[in-house]
């Protein structure tokens, strides 16, 4: 098999595509792990809650630092570093020609 080269070329696509998939499947699993902390909390705040008189629990309410306004600022930031990241790579490897040999083996 003839060797892919070139900008743009197929191997050069391929790499591209595979880091960017990788990439994104990363920042996805953050997301998932940062859903799941937050499930968490609801419910560590659900218990505390019965044992606490109203009073009590409204100042764990006000020491409460996983907000929603602070889960969604830790998920903006999730997605914007991601796609921060992508970009770079994908412009780090557009610098390079890239070529492969033919011999693609299964991962």
């Amino acid at each position: 098999m003839e060797h892919l080269k070139g900008k743009g070329s197929i191997a050069q696509n391929f790499l591209s595509f595979q880091c960017s998939r990788q990439l994104t499947n990363l920042f996805k699993f953050y997301l998932e792990d940062l859903e799941q902390l937050k499930a968490k909390h609801q419910i560590m705040l659900s218990t505390v809650k019965k044992d606490l008189t109203p009073e009590q629990f409204k100042l764990v309410e006000n020491c409460d630092y996983f907000n929603e306004s602070q889960f969604q600022l830790i998920r903006k930031r999730i997605m914007s570093r991601g796609n921060d990241s992508i970009r770079d790579l994908l412009s780090i490897i557009e610098r390079f020609d890239i070529s492969f040999d033919g011999n693609i083996k299964e991962l």
